[in-house]
């Protein structure tokens, strides 16, 4: 079969690459779509410590189940709800369930939280899906989806898992840091939830429009005073700020435009071991709350399902950009110039025959 792999920074090439072979409880998803993630640019730039050359990229997955290990001719297989034929959106990897952090309801800082995923990768046509992603991870699309909107749940997902520790009320207003698909993302969940005024900041002139009829209030990073319009916007601060760009210095921008009591979540994947200016002030007066999170868990990657599903949230504008697996290098290039919103790689359509 047919998928891209990654072979060092800069280095992409479209392969074949041996099927998938699956053992009991695992399935067989014949990819519909994949969506391109900033996790996928960086590592095309400049590498990733947790991937190695050779990889399959792609981790944003929706497709078609053509197999189940044990089953013939579609019959459920005991004890799972899935059968051949279902659509489904694929989570990138799934917590044990079972250690004292999964108990603890914090299934994102599970460690065996990478131990479990699909393979190769979502870049390739088909993926094999391990049985406990199977019966705890797997979400069911309905026909109305496309596959290309229901690559969205898995980013959807890391927003609603955000959301959490902002902890904000109706009518609470929300600050975003970054025009990127996942500061679009905390427009639309922040909508949703309730949240106003609604305030994004970017740098990206194609962005910043397509923000402008979602946000409240959109503002440019390179040319607006952003303390005062903020201020102005929120009175002594924003409830809640989302950093959605990777740099210490939106950090302190969060920090500086945080109301007392406010909450800055640092969602945005930052340098290990980087140095961050941090206003121990106000922490300790204001009594900010400076927190993160790191992707999503099972109940997260449900409920972003959900809200997809039942059109309380509609991301088909989300989709700017569709190409081939053939195109897809073509694609990351675009990406690194921060073109368009999201671009998603489009897959034949493979219903029922596995070959």
């Amino acid at each position: 079969m047919k998928a891209l792999r990654y072979l060092g920074p800069g280095r992409l090439v479209i392969d074949d690459v041996p099927a998938p072979t699956l053992s009991s409880g695992d399935a067989l998803v014949s990819i519909g779509a994949c969506g391109l993630c900033a996790t996928d640019v960086k590592t095309y730039r400049r590498g990733h410590p947790r991937i190695v050359p050779g990889a399959v990229l792609g981790h944003e997955m929706a497709g078609t189940i053509v197999a189940l290990a044990g089953v013939a001719n579609g019959d459920n297989r005991p004890g799972t709800k899935w059968r051949v034929g279902d659509r489904v959106a694929v989570p990138p990897y799934l917590p044990c369930g079972v250690c004292e952090v999964c108990l603890s309801k914090r299934p994102t800082l599970c460690p065996h939280l990478m131990e479990i995923r699909p393979e190769p990768g979502g870049f390739a046509e088909m993926v094999r899906v391990p049985g406990p992603i199977v019966e705890h991870g797997l979400v069911r699309l309905p026909d109305h989806v496309e596959f290309a909107v229901g690559t969205l749940v898995e980013p959807l997902a890391c927003v609603v898992h955000g959301f959490d520790v902002l902890n904000l009320g109706r009518g609470d207003s929300l600050l975003v840091l970054g025009d990127g698909p996942m500061g679009q993302l905390h427009i639309e969940l922040g909508r949703l939830y309730g949240a106003s005024p609604i305030v994004l900041v970017g740098a990206t002139d194609a962005r910043l429009a397509f923000a402008r009829p979602r946000a409240d209030i959109v503002l440019d990073a390179r040319v607006d005073d952003i303390t005062d319009r903020v201020r102005r916007a929120t009175g002594v601060g924003a409830a809640g700020v989302a950093v959605c760009v990777g740099s210490s210095a939106s950090v302190a921008t969060g920090l500086a435009l945080v109301k007392p009591g406010g909450v800055v979540n640092v969602f945005a994947g930052m340098p290990a071991g980087g140095p961050a200016p941090v206003d121990l002030g106000r922490i300790h007066y204001d009594e900010v709350s400076l927190l993160g999170t790191f992707g999503s868990g099972p109940a997260d990657f449900s409920l972003a399902a959900g809200l997809i599903a039942d059109d309380r949230v509609d991301l088909s504008p989300f989709i700017t950009a569709r190409t081939t697996l053939e195109r897809a290098i073509d694609a990351f290039e675009s990406a690194v110039n921060y073109e368009g919103i999201k671009t998603v790689v489009v897959f034949d359509d493979r219903s029922s025959r596995v070959t």
